[in-house]
């Protein structure tokens, strides 16, 4: 990164929020299952954390609409079988 690198709080939460649903959505065509299984347990670590999980939530959502959150469970369940 830029030594001069330099952005505001709000700003930062927007790029991170945009450039993690960007690398959601990609992984939620290649491998499904597993991003589902991530974002789930990241989706309860938030929770447990008590920092909330609306953020998370949200980007589930966006990266697999209309679809539940699985229940999170290790990540070896949601992995392909290979």
């Amino acid at each position: 990164m830029s030594e001069n690198f330099d952005v505001g709080t709000v700003e930062a939460v927007y790029q991170l929020t945009n450039a993690v649903l960007a690398l959601a959505n990609v992984l939620a065509q290649t491998e499904p299952e597993l991003t589902k299984g991530y974002l789930a347990i990241a989706i309860e670590g938030s929770r447990m954390g008590g920092h909330g999980d609306a953020l998370v939530t949200e980007i589930f959502q966006k990266a697999f609409p209309g679809q539940p959150i699985p229940q999170a469970r290790p990540l070896s369940e949601f992995a392909p079988k290979r």
